[in-house]
């Protein structure tokens, strides 16, 4: 009897939290798991549709009760179709996902798991009371979850410090899964090599919300073209700052230079190509971007931020800068462009350190299999 796995996000875009969601869903056990998704229109219902995956798109115009009962109907159809009495295991992947879960599944015998992907210690909202009231939410929704996984120890800190959850309750698995297992390293080539590749192109991927910092990325880059007038930025990534940030990009002068990009099929193509990756973010529980480059060999430069440091060493397989300060994001920069000794050590060290053992995708799978299996062996 096959368990039926839902997966839930109330995040569409292109970013860490829906690529793991994703490479999950990819590499599912087929003998042993009937995998679903329920998330809003966007680029993961996308990438679903073209794997004939079960997907179900969940309204983001309904208010919390509209949705609660929209994500409710859903369940008991899912419960329904099949057979009935098959164990239903839902995955939640954003704090509002676990929000409306928690409400969703009273009565329906269904399991929770839930993945922390947005709080640190270093995330914080404009208002400290709404984040206290939210805080606050997710520990009454979290209660309703069988197990709690924590992106990186810099989410594992959060959530014992605010008593989110227990530490018997709480399991730390990097968000790195499925195809990122057959990633192969760029070969350090004179493209490759900094300042001698004839284009020099940064890049970025990430939700373009505040948190992720762009603004400070493109301040960044009206300092470095002064001393490198032809160097380009691409930024891959949709979300609410995306006209704010198209203006900054006017002001500054640099719509020659930065392209943002809002509905890339494929990052291959980009990667391939760039020869700095930036993670630019105020937080970040992990940084699966910042993985995947460091995986192709690309010199990375980010934020000393929740789990950045957890994945990047100073100097070693990247730059750690202070966030907040294009100033320090300009220094890196040019820093690793005058240095083709430091970015190739560089470059070096990050394929090394991404292939130890704590960022194996295989075992990162296979922790999370082995939570489904854990709910449901007594049941299958």
């Amino acid at each position: 009897m096959k368990t039926k796995l839902i997966q839930l996000t109330t995040d569409p875009n292109v970013g860490g939290g829906p690529r793991y969601i994703e490479g999950i869903l990819n590499n599912l056990p087929a003998d042993e798991f009937d995998p679903y998704l329920v998330a809003p229109k966007g680029w993961l219902i996308e990438q679903a549709q073209k794997s004939n995956l079960k997907s179900q798109i969940l309204n983001t115009e309904l208010n919390r009760s509209g949705k609660v009962n929209q994500l409710r109907q859903a369940l008991i159809e899912i419960k329904q179709s099949g057979y009935p009495f098959a164990p239903i295991i839902l995955h939640a992947n954003s704090p509002q996902a676990v929000y409306l879960a928690s409400q969703a599944i009273r009565g329906l015998g269904i399991y929770l798991v839930y993945t922390e992907h947005l709080w640190t210690l270093d995330y914080h909202l404009a208002s400290r009371f709404r984040e206290w009231i939210q805080i606050r939410g997710l520990k009454q929704a979290v209660k309703s979850a069988s197990k709690v996984i924590a992106a990186s120890e810099a989410v594992n800190k959060f959530l014992i410090k605010h008593r989110v959850a227990t530490k018997e309750k709480i399991e730390v698995i990097h968000p790195i899964v499925g195809e990122l297992a057959k990633i192969k390293t760029r070969k350090l080539t004179a493209k490759s090599k900094l300042p001698m590749a004839e284009e020099i192109i940064l890049g970025s991927v990430g939700a373009l919300n505040a948190v992720k910092g762009y603004k400070y990325l493109l301040e960044a880059m009206s300092k470095v073209r002064e001393s490198y007038p032809n160097i380009k930025l691409e930024i891959i990534g949709a979300g609410p700052e995306l006209e704010s940030l198209k203006s900054k990009v006017q002001s500054l002068k640099l719509n020659q230079a930065v392209k943002i990009i809002t509905n890339a099929k494929s990052l291959d193509e980009y990667y391939e190509k760039w020869q700095i990756y930036i993670q630019p973010s105020l937080s970040e529980t992990f940084g699966l971007s910042v993985f995947e480059a460091m995986r192709r060999g690309i010199p990375v430069v980010a934020s000393k931020v929740g789990g950045l440091p957890e994945l990047v060493e100073d100097m070693r397989s990247g730059l750690l800068v202070t966030p907040e300060s294009s100033q320090k994001l300009a220094e890196a920069i040019t820093g690793l462009l005058a240095d083709a000794k430091l970015a190739e050590k560089i470059a070096k060290g990050a394929v090394e350190r991404s292939a130890l053992e704590q960022f194996d995708p295989q075992k990162n799978i296979e922790q999370i299999l082995a939570i489904y299996r854990g709910l449901t062996n007594n049941v299958s």
